[in-house]
C-alpha cells in the first residue's frame, strides 16, 4: 500500500478566523476515527484568508471512502468554505524513505 497525501484548502466567507478555530476544535475528534487516516494537519494562513488540511491516507481506497462519506460532504457543502480545492499526491517512496521513514513503515 502506498500512502496518499491530500491537500484541501478553502477561504472563509461569513465566518471569522476565531469562529473557524472554534469549529475546528469541535469537529477534530471526528477525524480521529476515520478509517485509513494516518494524520490530519490543520492549516491556516490568516493573512491570505486560506485554511485547510494536509491529510495522510493509508491508501487510495481510504481516501475515496472519505470522499464518499458524510464528513467530506459536510466540508464541501459548507457555504462558509468557498473556493475549495482538493488535490491528492502520491508519495515518492525512495526519497521519502530517507527523509520520513516512519511515514512508509507499516
Amino acid at each position: 500500500m502506498t500512502p496518499i497525501i491530500q491537500i484541501v484548502q478553502f477561504r472563509l466567507a461569513g465566518i471569522s478566523d476565531a469562529e473557524y478555530r472554534e469549529h475546528a476544535e469541535l469537529v477534530a475528534p471526528r477525524f480521529r476515527h476515520l478509517p485509513g487516516l494516518v494524520s490530519k494537519v490543520w492549516l491556516a494562513n490568516v493573512d491570505a484568508n486560506t485554511f485547510g488540511g494536509l491529510y495522510t491516507w493509508r491508501d487510495r481506497v481510504a481516501l475515496e471512502q472519505y470522499r464518499a462519506g458524510d464528513t467530506y460532504a459536510q466540508l464541501t457543502s459548507n457555504p462558509r468554505f468557498v473556493e475549495l480545492s482538493d488535490r491528492e499526491f502520491t508519495i515518492l517512496a525512495s526519497p521519502t524513505q530517507l527523509t520520513a521513514p516512519a511515514l512508509l513503515a507499516g
